[in-house]
């Protein structure tokens, strides 16, 4: 189930960092130990939640506010 999470993933990330104001995607477990699809937005709002999937290939995507990513250069 790993893998297969691992290639939705893979799969989605071009999709989802295409939307304005994410800014990361990722995959976790959740509290019971299952796959979900993490997106990292600059600031969650109604508006987001509406353009976001609820799920990729059956797997669940949770939201979460990070805000802004900056480099830390060298």
């Amino acid at each position: 189930m790993r893998r297969k999470a691992t290639e939705v993933s893979q799969r989605a990330t071009r999709l989802l960092m295409s939307i304005e104001g994410v800014v990361s995607v990722g995959l976790a477990a959740d509290e019971d130990g299952a796959p979900v699809i993490t997106v990292g937005v600059r600031r969650s709002s109604a508006q987001m939640m509406r353009v976001l999937p609820e799920q990729v290939e059956g797997l669940p995507v949770e939201v979460r506010e990070i805000g802004e990513i900056e480099s830390q250069g060298q």
